[in-house]
């Protein structure tokens, strides 16, 4: 996928950031402060949820790569839901 591909030296998603940057600058002189706060504490319990979801993914694979410290099924299921009981507040807060 293009969005995922590093630069090879800085390590960095070059194309994801060409593409997330003028978003995050249009959004951020277009809505006023208090509402971009809301949207963006929104966004990062998301984020949250659907990492912790990525995580039990990850828990159900055969395969487990090598000096990985594996943590207990209970970790990422207590994050996800932990994160995503505030998304319907957050929402109701916009």
């Amino acid at each position: 996928m293009a969005l995922g591909r590093a630069h090879p030296v800085r390590r960095t998603p070059l194309l994801a950031t060409a593409l997330v940057a003028p978003c995050v600058l249009v959004l951020a002189l277009r809505l006023p402060l208090v509402t971009l706060a809301k949207a963006t504490s929104l966004i990062t319990l998301i984020a949250f949820s659907l990492t912790n979801l990525a995580l039990l993914r990850i828990k159900h694979c055969d395969q487990r790569p090598a000096g990985i410290r594996i943590y207990p099924l209970c970790i990422p299921l207590a994050g996800f839901l932990s994160s995503s009981v505030f998304v319907p507040y957050q929402l109701g807060n916009l």
